[in-house]
């Protein structure tokens, strides 16, 4: 096991990076954050002095080219994420890249290509798991709500939400709208929680609510799974509510369960009874998942070990989020092989 610090830099300076990565990794005793790569020249220069990392970059092939730098946090739009992922690998970076992996399935399947013709540590970015409710439900779901055979989950937010970057709104730099960029979080999750099963068909919706985007608004998908489960998924970024919230929901025969907050229950001797566990639902479970993240991240780069997401994780849930797009166009259900 390798006992020095792992020295990290990070690509990409926006509200994911400054909320989460850059803490989370300032928190990691065996890791050192070095360098911070953004092209916004003023905006760089501020974030690295208020968090005393001492190599600013605004050209991203420059911080790629760092031999002082072991691993990349690659947090930018998603259509950099395979130019960068090729340049890291290239350099023997090891790599935690922010979902989605790619705006295709095609494009998931060339990184990993790429990374699998390297010796280089990679993880896809999905805090969700490191959740400590996250983690207590998984627990119960693996054995304790009998024969699951559905589950809810959405993600649902204001129409008066901050305004997104405009590289969200176009279809070529992003992929997709809210499907592929607030519904990655909630397939994960689902998929995790479920067991990972197979996803054999789906049904989808997509609606443009907004004109100035060429991305969904709002999307609705039903995923037929093994073992007779269905799944439904909904999502949007234009809803009029009071205010954003998400969900996940699981029934099973023998109890139910659902997040935000944690709640679990039982089918005790003919009673329904409450069974959910003490546990921290607060601000800083945010906080907890992404300084969890970063240290699995770390450890396994010292520890030599597989990391818990790996890229052809991204692959298969880019292969579920095309067929959903691909059924809201012809409006029928597609088959996954």
């Amino acid at each position: 096991m390798n006992e020095s610090k792992i020295r990290v830099g990070i690509i990409g300076t926006g509200a994911v990076t400054q909320m989460g990565h850059i803490p989370a990794f300032k928190s990691v005793s065996k890791a050192e954050l070095i360098a911070l790569c953004d092209e916004d020249g003023e905006k760089l220069k501020l974030l690295a002095k208020k968090h005393k990392i001492p190599k600013p970059y605004t050209d991203y092939e420059k911080i790629v080219a760092d031999k002082a730098i072991d691993a990349l946090v690659i947090a930018t739009p998603n259509y950099l994420h395979l130019p960068m992922i090729k340049a890291a690998c290239s350099a023997q970076k090891h790599i935690l890249c922010e979902k989605p992996l790619a705006r295709t399935s095609e494009e998931a399947l060339k990184i990993c290509d790429v990374v699998n013709r390297t010796k280089v540590k990679f993880m896809l970015g999905l805090n969700n798991r490191f959740r400590p409710d996250v983690q207590i439900l998984k627990k119960f779901i693996d054995g304790e709500l009998g024969r699951i055979f559905y589950a809810k989950t959405g993600w649902l937010q204001r129409e008066d939400f901050p305004e997104r970057s405009s590289w969200k709104n176009l279809l070529a730099s992003s992929g997709g709208g809210a499907l592929l960029n607030l519904g990655i979080h909630l397939l994960d999750e689902a998929l995790w929680l479920l067991g990972c099963r197979k996803v054999k068909s789906v049904v989808g919706s997509a609606h443009f609510l907004t004109k100035k985007r060429e991305v969904e608004d709002s999307a609705i998908a039903l995923l037929n799974m093994e073992d007779d489960i269905t799944l439904t998924i909904e999502v949007s970024w234009t809803l009029l509510f009071d205010k954003d919230f998400t969900y996940f929901n699981v029934f099973g025969n023998n109890g139910s369960a659902l997040l935000n907050p944690l709640k679990i229950y039982k089918r005790m001797q003919g009673e329904i009874v409450n069974v959910t566990p003490s546990v921290d639902a607060s601000k800083n479970a945010f906080k907890l998942s992404f300084n969890l993240q970063a240290e699995h991240f770390v450890e396994s780069i010292r520890r030599g070990k597989t990391p818990i997401f790996r890229a052809e994780e991204g692959l298969e849930m880019a292969k579920i989020i095309d067929a959903i797009y691909k059924s809201a166009r012809k409006k029928k259900e597609i088959k996954i092989d």
